[in-house]
């Protein structure tokens, strides 16, 4: 199989929702998912700016999927995904709670 290029498709908050670029949470302290692409059984490191949060594994359809609790944190994330040695990065949304 040829190699994929790492890609973060979504990230979504708890319902399912989509979060867009620059798109305000009203609920800080629920999970957040981030879902991606990359070679079949690639380790995928996934970070907010220079702070990694954890690491997924891609399936053998080349996706992985990586679940993070802000812990009520109200700023802006900077999700950034690492394959070997190249990044590739989603600047997300400001989290803003009720």
């Amino acid at each position: 199989m040829p190699q994929i290029v790492p890609f973060i498709i979504d990230i979504k908050d708890k319902t399912g929702r989509p979060i867009e670029n620059g798109e305000t949470v009203e609920t800080p302290s629920d999970p957040i998912e981030v879902r991606g692409t990359a070679s079949p059984e690639s380790k995928v490191k996934i970070f907010d700016g220079n702070n990694e949060l954890g690491e997924a594994i891609a399936n053998e359809h080349a996706i992985w999927t990586f679940k993070f609790s802000t812990f009520g944190a109200i700023k802006k994330f900077s999700i950034k995904t690492k394959v070997e040695s190249e990044v590739y990065e989603f600047t997300s949304q400001e989290r803003v709670g009720p």
